[in-house]
């Protein structure tokens, strides 16, 4: 899939984004908090942990907008937060500020 010129892989849960994650080569990681079988925080506390990955842009992404969910995010270290809904050049500005 295609957004934007950019190549697009959709996880359907966060085992799946993890295992594609670990197996490929990918640039940044957009992830929700709220998924099932393993959650944003239990992603990023894997994918963080993997020296393959540790190093990746991670934007959680949430239609919580409670300031703690924004600050837990980032306490943990994910590099950005965007609060559903948002729009396609909001998505595009935090993709090519961790990018570029």
């Amino acid at each position: 899939m295609e957004f934007s010129d950019y190549e697009v892989i959709i996880a359907a849960n966060g085992r799946l984004g993890v295992a594609f994650a670990l197996e490929n080569s990918v640039d940044i990681i957009l992830c929700d908090i709220i998924m099932p079988v393993l959650d944003g925080y239990a992603t990023f506390k894997i994918l963080s942990q993997n020296p393959k990955t540790r190093t990746l842009p991670f934007v959680f992404s949430s239609a919580k907008s409670e300031i703690t969910g924004i600050r837990k995010s980032i306490g943990l270290g994910a590099d950005d937060f965007l609060t559903k809904p948002f729009s396609e050049a909001d998505l595009v500005s935090k993709i090519e500020s961790r990018l570029f």
